[in-house]
């Protein structure tokens, strides 16, 4: 049988066109699957990326709480001189006040080792810790500036510069409680010795919370006299 040259043009034309309408479907197809791949890779980097956020915001909350809770533990009683104190303040605030014998892991949380006072105060405003240190002989304070005739911690502690060691920081919060008592009611302010004190300790950092409880090690005063509740 003869087949007439329209006749052959125009299954070929039709054989072109059945083609391109192939290529659109493969392409429509390809995109589809890219799209997805895509998709999910950005998918599985945000994930890795809030995974390596909470690790990040986690560790910070850890390393604040890890700094106070050495402070804690290592408290000492010296005589008239507030061991252990601190709370909520009525602006939002939290302050932490240790004397201590703590050796700090960074020289940003206390600077050299030895015999400190510390103040530590974390501020809503701001989301900063800011930490004042008085350096100590025995009972005797060497800041300079402190006289030992101040009328009170308010006025001592103004003699010390603050330096910031800890920023982003979304809470702190501090309960204490006698240390031998484990049913005992966590109270949200002190003032005393550190003999027989439990600190609870919570940092926030982001949606990370890291809490801590110590109690310092000393069973009585470093030096002669009792620790009274004093400057």
């Amino acid at each position: 049988m003869v087949v007439s040259r329209n006749k052959l043009r125009a299954c070929s034309a039709a054989s072109r066109a059945f083609t391109f309408a192939e290529l659109i479907v493969a392409s429509f197809v390809m995109t589809t699957a890219l799209l997805g791949v895509y998709t999910l890779f950005r998918q599985v980097i945000d994930v890795e990326r809030r995974a390596s956020l909470r690790w990040e915001q986690r560790g910070a909350a850890e390393a604040v709480a890890s700094q106070l809770a050495e402070a804690v533990e290592y408290a000492v009683d010296l005589p008239n001189i507030t061991a252990i104190g601190g709370g909520d303040g009525e602006d939002g605030s939290s302050s932490l006040t240790v004397m201590t014998s703590a050796r700090p892991a960074s020289p940003s949380f206390g600077g050299q080792a030895g015999l400190q006072r510390r103040l530590y105060r974390w501020h809503a405003d701001t989301r900063t810790i800011e930490l004042k240190t008085q350096r100590y002989a025995g009972s005797v304070n060497l800041t300079p500036g402190v006289t030992g005739e101040e009328p009170d911690d308010e006025v001592v502690w103004s003699r010390s510069a603050a330096v910031v060691v800890a920023a982003d920081i979304d809470g702190l919060a501090l309960r204490f409680r006698t240390a031998d008592d484990p049913r005992g009611e966590w109270t949200k302010q002190r003032r005393g010795a550190a003999r027989n004190v439990a600190v609870l300790i919570r940092v926030k950092v982001g949606e990370q919370t890291v809490a801590r409880i110590v109690a310092s090690q000393v069973n009585q005063p470093l030096l002669s006299g009792e620790a009274r509740e004093s400057r």
